[in-house]
């Protein structure tokens, strides 16, 4: 998992420190200009890697950073709703995820 510093401040005890919090990224994955994948993540670098035996890709983006994963999956599905459905890019290889669809890995909202 990936980990990024941040300030937590105490709002009782007036004091604050720096922990280690888990990061989500929400990126797409790119053939030239045109978008092919959109996914979300919390090991970016294992999932470029795992993504460049199926997919083909030649960059990235990092479209948002979240703290909260349920942000980051929300923020997920409604990429792949506007692309799929409004941009429709013609090697576009996310499906439409239906609202309030359950996998073993992710629950989208």
């Amino acid at each position: 998992m990936d980990y990024e510093e941040v300030l937590l401040y105490n709002v009782e005890k007036q004091e604050s420190e720096i922990i280690k919090h888990p990061i989500f990224r929400v990126y797409i994955l790119m053939k030239g200009d045109e978008i092919i994948y959109v996914d979300c993540t919390s090991r970016l670098k294992d999932r470029i890697n795992q993504h460049k035996t199926n997919k083909d890709f030649d960059s990235y983006i990092i479209y948002s950073k979240e703290y909260d994963e349920h942000r980051a999956l929300s923020t997920e599905r409604i990429l792949i709703d506007i692309i799929g459905n409004i941009i429709k890019p013609k090697n576009f290889m996310n499906r439409r995820i239906p609202k309030g669809f359950y996998t073993k890995e992710k629950i989208y909202t």
